[in-house]
């Protein structure tokens, strides 16, 4: 038997991945948009990533901390 977490995990992630490139790529092609403004929105939506990215392995070492050390705090 197959747990729901062995695939869902990365199709979560692929989904999430191909919504940050075209959030990017219509930003990015966007002739509406002020040159300055524009610059700004690509650093935050390139940061976005990194920033979930710090989240998410904060989140496993605390897990793992957790799970390996229950005594402590």
């Amino acid at each position: 038997m197959v747990a729901s977490t062995d695939f869902m995990g990365p199709l979560i992630l692929a989904a999430g991945v191909a919504c940050w490139i075209w959030v990017f790529i219509d930003c990015w092609r966007d002739p509406r948009l002020d040159p300055r403004i524009k610059r700004r929105w690509l650093l935050l939506i390139g940061l976005l990533p990194g920033v979930g990215a710090i989240i998410y392995v904060m989140r496993r070492r605390w897990q793992y901390r957790r799970d390996r050390y229950p005594g402590e705090r």
